[in-house]
């Protein structure tokens, strides 16, 4: 009897530190999965980084803290993930559709940067993978996040662009800005990105000169050869809100014949802006691109603007789906008669 108590006593035990390990194990995957592979189906984070058409929701931004329901990640968690950077480093626990192994090249004719070629995931350094991690698990923009910035590896500088962007304070707006003139496409337009993740309203007395200056940069970004660091510098422009972005994005909603995805950003930022008019966004519901044309249905949407009614209607009819349904949720303001006349149409839809 007494051998049998033993034995008992010895699987409890067992059992109790198996249990504990697993778990152990399984927020470590789960910690190493979410915050350092890149998704690869980017239409999951629609709005974002990965995929910029606008969403009807505010803007999610990709693989933010907040993402994973706290403020800032659990320090706990640093430690143990930083014991399994080697596996991550050797491509362990990540997809065939990861981006650590980006390679950013520079522009040239008829070739242009996609998303999936930006350096999202940490580097395979680990003691720069360190630095990143610890800095955006703390929010703490530190001398060696800042120094790894200056980087000879486009895709250290890219990353540690999206990284002090992620801190968030307005402090690193300096270092961003100097990161948008890097002759690498991928790091200019991490760096656009990051100044539109930064949270300048932690500082209400940032003075007014430096977000003109933010702006003046993110500006100066809408000439630059690569369409991904323009569809970036609109999105950011469009985050912050700054006035002195309207006649340059009204530049590129007057000209027709830019990439579909940077008219799709500029409809994106425009109704985001302080008196953005309707007027310039209806003629693109004529656009022979479906996602220009919910782009400006939804900004339409967003505006709404009595005027934009009648283009509105005509927009019920459009091929594409997506398109009628927000052109219907940009009526919803309509007076009772003319919303049931719209109401009816909308019913009939064959889709």
């Amino acid at each position: 009897f007494r051998r049998s108590a033993g034995a008992f006593t010895r699987a409890k035990t067992s059992l109790m530190v198996t249990e504990k390990l697993s778990t152990i194990v399984f927020r470590v995957f789960n910690y190493c999965h979410i915050f350092i592979s890149a998704p690869s189906d980017t239409s999951t984070y629609r709005g974002t980084l990965l995929d910029p058409r606008p969403r009807d929701a505010s803007v999610v931004l990709p693989l933010r803290p907040e993402q994973l329901g706290s403020k800032t990640m659990k320090s706990s968690y640093s430690t143990l993930a930083m014991g399994m950077l080697w596996v991550v480093g050797s491509g362990g626990f990540t997809s065939s559709g990861s981006t650590m192994d980006v390679v950013a090249y520079p522009a040239r004719e008829n070739v242009q940067l996609t998303a999936d070629r930006l350096p999202l995931g940490l580097p395979a350094d680990l003691n720069a993978a360190s630095i990143i991690l610890q800095a955006e698990d703390r929010r703490d923009l530190t001398e060696a996040l800042l120094r790894l910035s200056e980087s000879p590896e486009p895709r250290v500088r890219g990353r540690t662009a999206l990284a002090i962007g992620r801190v968030g304070l307005p402090a690193g707006y300096l270092r961003l800005i100097e990161m948008a003139r890097d002759p690498v496409p991928s790091v200019r337009a991490l760096a656009a990105f990051g100044l539109g993740l930064l949270e300048l309203d932690l500082e209400p007395t940032l003075s007014v000169a430096t977000r003109t200056r933010i702006a003046q940069r993110l500006v100066t970004l809408l000439n630059d050869p690569e369409n991904l660091v323009v569809v970036q510098a609109l999105w950011a422009l469009g985050i912050q809100k700054d006035p002195l972005a309207m006649s340059a994005i009204a530049v590129i909603l007057e000209d027709t014949s830019r990439s579909p995805h940077v008219l799709e950003a500029a409809l994106g930022a425009w109704w985001r802006l302080p008196d953005a008019s309707a007027g310039i966004v209806a003629p693109h519901l004529a656009s022979e691109e479906g996602l220009v044309r919910l782009a400006a249905a939804t900004a339409l949407q967003r505006l709404a603007d009595p005027d934009a009614m009648p283009a509105l209607a005509a927009a019920l009819e459009d091929p594409n789906p997506l398109v009628r349904i927000a052109a219907m949720r940009g009526i919803y303001d309509a007076p009772v008669g003319v919303a049931n006349r719209f109401l009816a149409t909308f019913l009939n839809d064959d889709d």
